[in-house]
Formats: structure tokens, sequence, C-alpha cells
């Protein structure tokens, strides 16, 4: 008996497909949720970003003096691209007439989703990853991000955000100490016209490689030095990195597993840290195409094609609430 060769796959059988490519996408649990600012991109092909000085101190006025009018400053010009990123995978005919592959094929439906979120996840921990570098993303003064050189447009006031110790309870003090506006070497933060800023550090970024070291300083009571708080080592002084002991605000500890893959145990980075205020912290995730998926019978062979994508852009629109160390020690 002659057949006529129609759709070998059920209308059924295709909603299935996609919804495990939509399922893995959205089970996957970015770990930049709560640090990105995650915004639709505008029209164009690149966002323009740029900062702008503010309006400087008032000046003193004589008796009958009219005001100065003060001058707008902008500083560096800088463009976060769009990239798009995509992958598919085909089955035979026979793969889906043979029930023995059909778990295989619903998990690499669905692992198309997830490795499509952890695309996006890992792009966006690279922006912490080479925040010393200006080779992936600079700042919006075209200095890297993490750098002891910044200067305000109209105060000209240097700012330095870049630490050079590894983690410990003297550099993670420096780090809340620049946070409040107290800067070693008149290194005061501030905003471009010179106002006083004051963040509120509230997270310690790490890669696995230091999760004990800052769950330690987070929680031990007592002087780092030794292990117990009650070693020789330790002299029962407090633990000024536990906000308990009231020397500093409230953080937590976020372990990134993104985070450590980029930075590599071994590397010369492995043990960098980063300290931020979440709640100011300008690292943007601009979306310009969500995760799409499509499927399809190709006509020649009756396979089943299915593919993703998605387009989006990231980068830094200021540096100031992050402080970041580049240490493997």
């Amino acid at each position: 008996m002659a057949l006529i060769d129609r759709s070998k796959y059920s209308l059924m059988f295709e909603r299935q497909i996609n919804d495990k490519l939509k399922e893995g996408y959205v089970k996957y649990t970015p770990e930049y949720k709560d640090l990105a600012k995650v915004i639709a991109a505008p029209a164009g092909r690149e966002y323009q970003t740029f900062v702008t000085s503010g309006i400087g101190m008032p000046r003193e006025l004589a008796e009958g003096a009219g005001v100065e009018f003060d001058d707008f400053k902008e500083g560096n010009r800088q463009f976060i691209y769009y990239t798009t990123y995509g992958l598919g995978f085909q089955v035979t005919w026979q793969m889906v007439q043979d029930a023995i592959f059909k778990e295989a094929i619903n998990d690499m439906a669905t692992s198309l989703g997830e490795m499509h979120a952890f695309r996006k996840d890992l792009d966006f921990w690279r922006l912490f990853a080479e925040a010393n570098a200006t080779t992936y993303r600079k700042g919006p003064d075209g200095l890297a991000v993490c750098a002891n050189n910044h200067v305000t447009i109209k105060s000209g006031q240097t700012i330095n955000n870049l630490a050079s110790a590894a983690l410990a309870d003297t550099s993670l003090q420096t780090a809340f100490e620049y946070a409040l506006g107290a800067g070693a070497s008149g290194n005061y933060l501030v905003a471009e016209n010179g106002l006083p800023l004051r963040l509120t550090f509230d997270t310690l970024l790490v890669g696995p490689q230091l999760a004990i070291k800052a769950m330690q300083l987070l929680n031990q009571m007592y002087g780092v030095v030794g292990t117990s708080p009650f070693t020789a080592a330790s002299n029962y002084n407090e633990n000024t990195m536990n906000p308990k002991n009231g020397y500093v605000s409230p953080y937590k500890v976020k372990s990134s597993l993104a985070l450590g893959q980029l930075l590599q145990a071994g590397s010369s980075i492995a043990k960098s840290w980063f300290l931020v205020d979440s709640k100011n912290l300008k690292a943007v995730i601009l979306n310009k195409q969500d995760y799409t998926t499509k499927s399809w019978e190709d006509d020649r062979s009756g396979n089943l094609s299915t593919k993703g994508f998605m387009r989006y852009g990231m980068g830094w629109l200021d540096y100031k609430a992050v402080y970041g160390s580049f240490s493997n020690t």
C-alpha cells in the first residue's frame, strides 16, 4: 500500500517540544538576579550612554550682583552593542517513531533553553571578571570599571574603586570606608559635580574559591586569624566585618558559579572579590530580542529542526557602586 507523505510530527508533538524549549529557559535561575538592571533595548543598532556633570557649587553673590550661569559638561560617550546568540538541534523522523528516544528528545529541548539562559548569565558575570580591563566592557569614563584613576567631570576628584589586596578583614574594611566617602589619600566618593555620595554596600560577590573565606568574615564574631573565636591568635578582638558587631552595614555573601568559571581556579585572578551596592549598581542587560524558539520540518530529509536565538547587550552605566579586587592570594 502506498501512502501520501504528510507531516510526520503531530501538532501535539511540536507543542511538547516548544514547551520543553521554554521550560529549560525559565527554570534556570540566573545568578544576576537582584544585581542586573534588565531593560528593553530602545530602537537602533547600539545603545549610547554618557555621564553628565550636573550643576556645580553656588557662588557667593555681592549685593546687587546677578548670578553666574554654570556650564553643563558631558563626559566620555560609550556605546553598548547588541550580540545575537543562537543554537539548534535536529532529530530524525526515525527517532520520533522510536519511543526509546522520546526522553532524549525532551532532554535536548530542555537543555537548549537552559544553555541560552546560562549564556546570558555568564556574559553578565564577565562584566565583573574583566572589570579591571577595557577588553570586554569599559566604564562610562572610558577606563576600566575598577580603576584607581577615575576623575569626576566637573569637580576633578580622583576616585579609586580598585582594591589591590586579597580578601581579608582589613581590605574589606577599606571597601566599606570607600562607600562611606572616607577614601584614603583624599580619595573621597563624590558625584560628577562634587556632591558627596554615600553608598550602602550590601553584597559581597565572590567565586566558589572564596566562598568559605567570605562567610567567615561575615559571621565570625571575633578576630579572623584563628579558626576558633577563642584561640590565642584572635585575642578576643571583635571581627569588625561582622555586621552584628555594629561596625558595618548589613551585607550578604553571594557566591557565583558563573563568576568562578570565568575567574578560573589557579589563574592570576581566581580569588577576586567585589563589594557592591545592589540598589545603585548600574550594570545593565539590554534585551533586544528575548529568547525565541522555532521548530520546523525539513522538506528534504523529513528531520525536525529546532532552534533558539536571542539578542542583547551588556555594559556599565556607572562605576561608583562597585569596589573590586583582582587577586589570587
